[in-house]
């Protein structure tokens, strides 16, 4: 199959902004829609069209019938169709709102074979940053920049070859197999293109170094094998209130390294609220319960007390978990964000860094038209996702900080969450 360089130049908007690009002839006409996003740095945020001379290739959307203005079905192209050698340039137009408006021009072609051919998108050389999403078109975006509407702030991104690359090339990879449960939150996406949940789980394919060991398997459950070999045959009492005892707070306390995020005695299960939640979640695991006045392990928790590996088989089984459908994709959309954080230590104290998660999976659940039941919605997510995020932290998937763990993996911790996701079995 050969390969088509293309020259691809946004009309209108100063200064220039134009990619080129190297794609297979028979790629569909979708996935070039998707390198185009990922290329120029758009978000995929609204219908599109192919044209060529009186031709156009679109999506059927139910309020513009392919009929109304006889266009061709997007999913029926390809760019052999839309690029021909010696033919006029075709066009791309993205977003019929704004109408930005970009010239598709063949520049070269590589037979099959040739050190420069490609069989996925691959992007060689740009200059140039796309103005923000809905400013108006070319004419718009224009009298902002006139208007100094753009002065001293960040609304205009820099364009990084590197990075626009990259985003090119996580388009093209195929999508990683992912867990039937995670799979149809997925499905809800409304968007496949440059900074959607799909693109999130390629980067998590790319960080993810191996498959989960025998070794991290007894790292990952340390703490929660503790706690079922500490209740014991017969169980701990309970206070007359249903509370674990100070003495058994205090020792659980101790086990989780508390003193690192919870200021204040740690004596009482009511009043050290991690202790609570890791109560929940060996009960939301099905490894203990409270029974007839005593905490005691289930029959679970007695078969898993020495079996780590058998654990994380229980915690890959039982994820994500939620009350209901929307605490589901809330759990889901937790670990994608975690799963594709880079590997270096992040910025921000850890307190921006949940702010920052929080936005970030707020914006995930809009976009899949989920809304969360209770006032502030930034409470509710965070209750929401509360032992989701217990597990993470009393797996030790998270790295600790001076003031309890920073929002951002350990080795173990991204495998154990990419394995959750069905990125990579487990072995």
């Amino acid at each position: 199959m050969e390969t088509y360089a293309l020259r691809v130049t946004l009309f209108d908007v100063e200064p220039p902004v134009w990619r080129e690009l190297r794609v297979p002839a028979g790629l569909p006409l979708t996935d070039l829609h998707y390198a185009l996003q990922a290329a120029m740095g758009w978000d995929d945020a609204h219908l599109y069209t192919f044209g060529r001379g009186e031709r156009t290739w679109r999506d059927a959307h139910p309020d513009l019938p392919l009929e109304e203005d006889g266009a061709t079905d997007v999913e029926d192209g390809v760019v052999a169709d839309v690029l021909e050698r010696g033919g006029e340039p075709a066009t791309y137009l993205y977003d019929y709102g704004d109408r930005w408006e970009h010239e598709l021009t063949l520049v070269a072609l590589t037979p099959d074979g040739e050190p420069r051919a490609v069989s996925v998108p691959h992007l060689d050389a740009g200059e140039g940053a796309c103005p923000p999403e809905d400013s108006g078109g070319a004419h718009g975006y224009e009298r902002l920049v006139a208007d100094g509407v753009f002065d001293g702030v960040d609304a205009l991104d820099p364009f990084s070859l590197d990075g626009a690359a990259r985003r090119v090339r996580l388009q093209a990879a195929p999508e990683p197999p992912l867990r039937p449960a995670v799979a149809a939150v997925l499905r809800q996406a409304p968007w496949r293109g440059p900074g959607s949940m799909f693109e999130q789980v390629r980067v998590a394919a790319e960080l993810v170094d191996r498959s989960l060991d025998t070794r991290d398997c007894i790292d990952l459950t340390v703490h929660l094998r503790w706690f079922l070999a500490y209740l014991g045959p017969g169980g701990v009492p309970l206070t007359a209130a249903g509370y674990l005892k100070p003495a058994d707070v205090v020792a659980l306390a101790e086990e989780l390294e508390l003193s690192r995020e919870w200021i204040g005695k740690m004596t009482r299960e009511d009043s050290t609220p991690p202790i609570g939640q890791f109560r929940e979640l060996v009960r939301r695991l099905g490894l203990a319960r409270a029974f007839r006045g005593r905490m005691v392990c289930t029959k679970l928790g007695d078969r898993l007390v020495n079996d780590p590996v058998g654990m994380v088989e229980l915690l890959v089984e039982r994820l994500p978990w939620g009350d209901d459908e929307p605490g589901v994709a809330a759990s889901t959309l937790t670990l994608i964000d975690l799963a594709a954080l880079p590997h270096q230590t992040p910025d921000g104290n850890r307190y921006q860094q949940l702010n920052d998660r929080d936005a970030r999976i707020q914006l995930g659940m809009e976009s899949l038209r989920w809304e969360l039941v209770g006032g502030d919605p930034g409470l509710a997510l965070r209750s929401t996702i509360r032992t989701t995020v217990a597990l993470l932290t009393r797996t030790d998937s998270l790295r600790p900080s001076d003031r309890g763990f920073d929002w951002h993996p350990t080795p173990a911790g991204r495998r154990l969450v990419a394995t959750i996701l069905g990125i990579v079995p487990l072995v």
